[in-house]
C-alpha cells in the first residue's frame, strides 16, 4: 500500500513541473483519487475471496472431521468384532485342548476293557447254561421214535435194530 502512494507521489511531482499549479493539483487530486478507488476496490476483492477461501477451508476441515469420526467408528467397531472373534476362537481352543486328551484316553480305556469284558463275557456266559436240560434234550433226543436232530438215514438205523451192523462184521475198531 506505501509503495503505490509512493508511486503517485513520484508521478504527481513529475507532472506538476509541467501545468499550472491548479490545475496539475486538481489532476493530481483526481488521479490519486481514481488510483486510491481502484486499490479499494482491489484490496476489497482480496477480502471478499479470502474470506470465501476461508469460509471453504473451514467446511472443508468440518467435514474432514465428520469422515474421521466416522472412520473412527468403523475402526472401532472392526476392532471390536475382531476382539469378540479372537475371544472365542481362543475359547474354542481352550475347550478343545482339554477334550482332547479325555476323549483318547476314554478310548484308550474302551480299546483296554474290550478284551476283559469279553473274557467275563464268555467266562460267566458258559458257566450258566444248566447241564441238566441239556442232558434231557439229548436223552428225548436218543428215544424219540422221530427225533429232530438226527438225519434220516441216521434215524432209520436207529429204530431198526435189527440193521445195526454187528460186532463180528467189524473184528477191528475205527481208531
Amino acid at each position: 500500500m506505501k509503495h503505490c502512494k509512493m508511486t503517485v507521489m513520484i508521478v504527481v511531482l513529475v507532472h506538476v513541473g509541467c501545468d499550472s499549479p491548479d490545475e496539475r493539483l486538481s489532476r493530481l487530486a483526481r488521479d490519486a483519487t481514481a488510483e486510491q478507488a481502484s486499490q479499494n476496490r482491489a484490496v476489497t476483492e482480496l477480502n471478499r475471496e479470502a474470506a470465501a477461501s476461508h469460509q471453504a477451508v473451514v467446511e472443508a476441515v468440518e467435514e474432514s472431521r465428520r469422515e474421521l469420526a466416522s472412520l473412527e467408528r468403523d475402526l472401532r467397531q472392526q476392532r471390536d468384532r475382531i476382539d469378540d472373534e479372537r475371544r472365542e476362537l481362543a475359547s474354542e481352543r481352550y475347550w478343545e485342548s482339554l477334550l482332547v486328551p479325555i476323549v483318547s484316553s476314554i478310548g484308550a480305556m474302551l480299546v483296554a476293557a474290550l478284551p476283559l469284558v469279553l473274557c467275563w463275557y464268555l467266562l460267566h456266559g458258559l458257566g450258566q447254561t444248566d447241564e441238566s436240560a441239556v442232558s434231557d434234550t439229548l436223552i428225548r433226543e436218543i428215544v424219540a421214535e422221530h427225533p429232530l436232530l438226527a438225519r434220516r438215514d441216521q434215524h432209520r438205523s436207529l429204530t431198526h435194530r435189527d440193521e445195526m451192523p454187528s460186532a463180528k462184521e467189524h473184528p477191528d475198531p475205527p481208531f
